[in-house]
């Protein structure tokens, strides 16, 4: 639990440091949060560690480096399922390769981007309305279990 905190609190400072362009230090923290996502296994922290550093390269102009780094993301985002990550990445992709003048591997990115984010937002709303469906169950049974206790 210490190491997941940790691991957090490097990433939050990190991201300090990237919203103060100082971009060099941000990829020290990514990097320092990264090695203790990577020691727990943390397989999805990783995927978030890779695309947080990928985006500062990015920032910095060094788009190989960013390339590299959010296909590692993508990587390991789909090795685990996480549709959330595999958005992510593959929004990064899309402003990366947009940013390297390569429109078709932007679309194809972005194309990809949309497709989780609408696999996302489906499956949200599903559970949205199961959630809302079983609530009203309840809420009718308890009514109707009510008025029967009101008839006894």
């Amino acid at each position: 639990k210490d190491k997941s905190g940790a691991a957090s609190a490097l990433n939050n400072i990190g991201n300090v440091y990237e919203k103060q362009k100082q971009f060099d230090k941000a990829i020290e923290f990514f990097n320092k949060s990264l090695l203790i996502k990577e020691q727990m296994h943390d397989k999805q922290g990783m995927a978030l560690s890779y695309n947080n550093i990928g985006t500062a390269y990015e920032e910095k102009g060094d788009y190989k480096r960013a390339e590299e780094l959010f296909l590692k993301s993508l990587i390991i985002a789909s090795e685990i399922a996480s549709l959330d990550d595999i958005r992510e990445a593959n929004y990064s992709l899309s402003l990366l390769y947009e940013l390297m003048k390569k429109p078709e591997k932007a679309l194809l990115h972005y194309k990809k981007f949309i497709t989780a984010r609408d696999s996302l937002y489906n499956e949200e709303t599903t559970k949205m309305w199961s959630m809302l469906f079983r609530g009203f169950q309840k809420k009718k049974a308890f009514s109707v279990f009510g008025e029967e206790l009101l008839l006894l």
